[in-house]
């Protein structure tokens, strides 16, 4: 007889049927309610090996996979004949039964013919109950009102036109407005003064003015008001001014060209009064490029900047070329040489990295460079490596991607300070090379 078992374990591919002692041909099923796989039947072959015992172990393949807290449904045959009856006796089963609730009728005739009774109908009275199918047509006729509670007093009406207007009138109503009348209408219910715009307006008789004028100023001759004073200060200062200072008067356009002349200023043959005290200079000289100065009515002076370069001339160097210290020589002169010097290395790094996983960016070694890497691709890559400067950078090479493209067996020469500044991406599996000072 089939039977389920329901006492289990699952260790690794071991299955122990607690209680069940048959044969491996009476183990019918094993199937995974978890996954929804079957892990043994007796056609599938799965079992590895079978020990029976009061607590059979059926073990399973190593490529079926079963987990240690899945459900599984486990059916056997314990090899015991089954009992059935061919008859069944049922009894105290009455002859009639009773059949409670509605039953619906339709279409059932007023009255109901009995054969060998025609002509005497039976009439058929009472309730009865029926069905409706489908949705039935109802027809309203009369007025219908309508009550309830809307969300406003007055309800929208829609109309496809507007009834006549009486002869001689183009309006079909009023409109009253709260706080008016017939010639005025207030703008808010405030009860204060309202703010209103215009163009101008006119001042009142003996109305506060802007101010008054000074004593001896005369208005601007054709303006009023603000406007006119402004326009005649504007006036004045785009035109001529006249300066007067210690008896001096300077007709002023723009500024004073050479060419000017000042009128009642007289020249001065020499100066009478002493200087101020700890001062022996009264201006200064500038002479422009490309200009002559005459020195040789001049005293150069005993002491300060001229002096000192004058006593410090070993420091200016001659025509050629000078050094400054701690830096590669200059060249000053079109006609001299640059002396120059290059420190070559003493050794040279190398190195290769690999792409592990596609798409995915490696950074490179640490190597300190002074002179740069060159950096070659593999020529048996699968496809092109790309170069850049972080972990985000990505192995599109369709012109929307962000790192410099490395077509297979070929070199690109990059100017960095070290190795582990540079990053590659591409397909798993690609190499590349470097050698770098």
């Amino acid at each position: 007889m089939k039977q389920i078992c329901t006492s289990y374990s699952v260790t690794g591919q071991n299955v122990t049927m607690n209680g069940v002692n048959v044969p491996l041909n009476q183990i019918l099923l094993i199937s995974d309610a978890t996954t929804g796989g079957v892990l043994y039947s007796l056609t599938n072959g799965n079992a590895a090996s079978y020990s029976q015992g009061t607590n059979s172990v059926l073990t399973l393949k190593s490529g079926v996979v079963v987990g240690s807290s899945d459900k599984l449904t486990i059916y056997y045959d314990d090899g015991l004949a089954t009992n059935s009856p061919t008859n069944v006796s049922v009894s105290n089963f009455p002859a009639t039964q009773t059949v409670a609730g509605s039953v619906s009728v339709s279409n059932f005739p007023a009255s109901t013919e009995i054969s060998n009774d025609a002509g005497n109908p039976i009439p058929v009275s009472g309730s009865v109950t029926a069905t409706i199918s489908g949705t039935p047509t109802v027809s309203i006729s009369g007025t219908v009102p309508v009550s309830g509670t809307f969300y406003q007093a007055t309800q929208p009406v829609s109309l496809t036109s507007l009834p006549s207007l009486a002869t001689g009138s183009n309006t079909i109503g009023s409109v009253n407005v709260l706080g008016g009348n017939a010639t005025a209408v207030k703008v808010d219910g405030s009860a204060v003064t309202q703010p209103i715009s215009a163009s101008s307006l006119p001042l009142p008789t003996n109305a506060a003015q802007d101010g008054v004028d000074g004593t001896g100023i005369t208005a601007p001759t054709g303006g009023s008001g603000i406007r006119g004073w402004l326009s005649g200060i504007y006036n004045k200062l785009s035109n001529s001014l006249t300066v007067t200072a210690s008896n001096l008067d300077v007709a002023l356009s723009t500024r004073l060209k050479p060419a000017d002349t000042l009128t009642g200023v007289t020249a001065v043959g020499s100066i009478t009064n002493a200087l101020p005290a700890g001062t022996n200079s009264i201006g200064q000289v500038t002479a422009n490029a490309g200009t002559n100065l005459n020195t040789s009515s001049l005293a150069l002076e005993s002491g300060g900047n001229l002096a000192t370069i004058a006593t410090n001339t070993g420091k200016i160097p001659s025509k050629g070329t000078a050094t400054i210290a701690n830096s590669t020589p200059v060249n000053i002169a079109s006609d001299q040489t640059v002396p120059t010097s290059v420190t070559i290395p003493s050794a040279f790094k190398t190195g290769q990295s690999k792409i592990a996983v596609t798409g995915t960016a490696v950074q490179l070694g640490s190597n300190t460079l002074t002179q740069g890497v060159l950096i070659t691709a593999l020529s048996t890559n699968a496809a092109s490596i790309t170069i850049g400067t972080s972990s985000s950078l990505t192995n599109v090479v369709d012109g929307t991607g962000n790192g410099a493209i490395l077509t297979a067996g070929s070199t690109k020469s990059i100017a960095a300070t070290n190795t582990n500044l540079i990053w590659i991406n591409g397909t798993a599996g690609d190499i590349i090379s470097f050698i770098g000072s």
